[in-house]
């Protein structure tokens, strides 16, 4: 399929910061994309290591390659920058540590011209050959009219919150809004951002196919607990929380579920962290209060939430925060036992 306009169809956007260690495969899987309808906009987040080096090349050797350049602000306004140069009908996310399949552009061209929704959705795998499929929460299908509701409860359920893993048409990006307030949001950003293309969407297809090569990379921004991810997820937490109201229905519930999983997501990195007890139990104390300050557990108790979620948040609200520390690292240990069991059998 060509685009009959002069602008590209496909605007790949990759914020890079510090990411000397991945990026040249990332950008190499770019370059081997067999739909060559597109612009890669790359965009330097204030990198301190060989990022700039490995960009000055790309930019002198790939005329599809824009580079940009700015002081560290984070993901966010990362982002953002590079799509307000964007020139493509949709815009495709990818982190700097990542990998798209070779056909990626190609198979969400074609979902586009067929379907001509807004969003096209794709799952990613966590093996570099594409093999395995992540489980995706939305069925393969189009979503549009009363449909397109279950799209919005299964993002306020923090479900479907990667910006990464979506093909999105440029005009449903809200570029009029100022995010200036919101530089150096980190733990949540991709919730954040997607809340609003959800709102201003019209219609979105999931496909079943894994285009995306997720990495787990234990040296990302959102590895390990920062005293600041807790303001990010206060943030995180009042958009949700706004625009599942404004949206209604199934999506309140949904929304105290989604709400639970950030903070949750706290307490496990907090548990990872290298941290002493002692500062550990009074990382706890902050958390309650800011969770009782914002209303958080009661927003919480509006839906039910996993067995494991609803007693780390009682024990959290009691103030028993040793017991908090055992079911989290209960709950880290069933899980790394679920995923290996899970990885044997595929490997089987």
């Amino acid at each position: 399929m060509e685009n009959a306009g002069t602008n590209p169809l496909f605007s790949i956007v990759i914020p890079a910061y510090n990411a000397e260690r991945y990026l040249q495969e990332t950008l190499h899987s770019v370059a081997l994309q067999q739909f060559d309808d597109f612009e890669a906009i790359v965009v330097d987040d204030g990198s301190t290591d060989g990022t700039r080096e490995i960009l000055s090349g790309i930019a002198d050797s790939r005329l599809r390659f824009r580079v940009l350049r700015q002081e560290n602000a984070g993901p966010l306004m990362a982002r953002r920058i590079a799509i307000s140069y964007a020139r493509g009908e949709y815009v495709v996310f990818l982190d700097s540590d990542d990998l798209l399949r070779d056909d990626a552009l190609m198979v969400l061209a074609r979902e586009i011209e067929r379907t001509g929704a807004d969003i096209v959705s794709f799952p990613f795998s966590r093996v570099p050959d594409f093999s395995v499929s992540q489980r995706v929460r939305l069925r393969p299908g189009e979503y549009r009219d009363k449909r397109y509701a279950k799209v919005k409860e299964c993002v306020c359920r923090g479900c479907f919150n990667n910006l990464c893993g979506k093909a999105v048409r440029l005009c449903r990006i809200d570029m009029d809004s100022d995010y200036g307030a919101y530089k150096g949001l980190v733990h949540g950003e991709d919730l954040f951002q997607l809340l609003s293309i959800i709102d201003r969407s019209e219609s979105l297809v999931q496909i079943n196919e894994p285009l995306y090569y997720y990495r787990d990379n234990g040296s990302s921004s959102t590895s390990r607990f920062r005293r600041r991810q807790l303001d990010d997820v206060v943030v995180v937490s009042r958009g949700l929380t706004e625009y599942a109201s404004k949206w209604g229905g199934a999506c309140i519930k949904a929304a105290s579920v989604g709400e639970a999983s950030l903070y949750i997501s706290l307490l496990n990195l907090l548990d990872k962290g290298a941290v002493s007890r002692e500062e550990k139990m009074s990382l706890y104390r902050v958390i309650r209060s800011t969770m009782l300050k914002e209303g958080a557990f009661e927003r919480c108790s509006i839906a039910v939430q996993r067995f494991d979620y609803w007693l780390i948040l009682c024990n959290l609200r009691q103030g028993h925060f040793t017991v908090v520390e055992k079911l989290i690292r209960a709950a880290g240990l069933a899980r790394r036992i679920r995923n290996r069991s899970v990885r044997a059998f595929m490997v089987g």
